[in-house]
């Protein structure tokens, strides 16, 4: 009897524990609290601020390796949708503009076979989100998911040329397969 409770009492903790909290995953994190990552042998691949607008920059943003699986039958696709915030005294044109802190604001699980889920913190909940604790992910997929998210943009490089900005929207999406 004493060990059917001590099981009990186990699974009920690990299933408390299977998510991540809201306030944990989404919210604004500074680079100095985001680890640091030696980037001397990172390739970059060079895209453009506005695909309408050449002229108005280019990002080059690292090519960090990622291995995440999780549920491989399922085949899980995750978009991670942030923002980074440029530290204010940096106001040089055609220099990088160094990263302040980044933001996460919303998450978007497609599952294949299945509808497109959203979540997002609880300062920014659209009507269409579902609740934090109806995410299918577990929390060691979640933490590795924000952490990966956190360092690449981290590293990102913002060059404007013909406008600046305070903040720019990103997103990054994850095959867990």
């Amino acid at each position: 009897m004493n060990k059917l409770l001590i099981i009990l009492t186990c699974l009920l903790l690990v299933s408390c524990g299977t998510l991540m909290s809201n306030e944990k995953f989404f919210g604004t994190v500074s680079t100095k609290d985001i680890s640091n990552v030696s980037i001397d042998s990172v390739s970059f691949r060079n895209s453009y601020i506005d695909g309408s607008c050449v002229s108005c920059g280019t990002i080059l943003e690292p090519l960090f390796d990622y291995d995440i699986k999780y549920d491989t039958l399922s085949h899980y696709k995750v978009i991670v949708l942030g923002e980074i915030i440029f530290e204010k005294d940096n106001d040089k044109k055609n220099q990088y503009k160094r990263v302040d802190s980044v933001k996460i604001k919303s998450l978007v699980i497609d599952k294949l076979h299945s509808q497109r889920e959203f979540y997002s913190d609880t300062n920014h909940k659209w009507s269409r989100d579902k609740l934090w604790k109806e995410c299918p992910l577990p929390k060691y997929i979640l933490r590795k998911i924000r952490n990966d998210f956190l360092k690449r943009k981290k590293y990102t490089r913002y060059i404007f040329k013909d406008a600046d900005a305070s903040s720019v929207s990103e997103s990054y999406c994850y095959y867990l397969y």
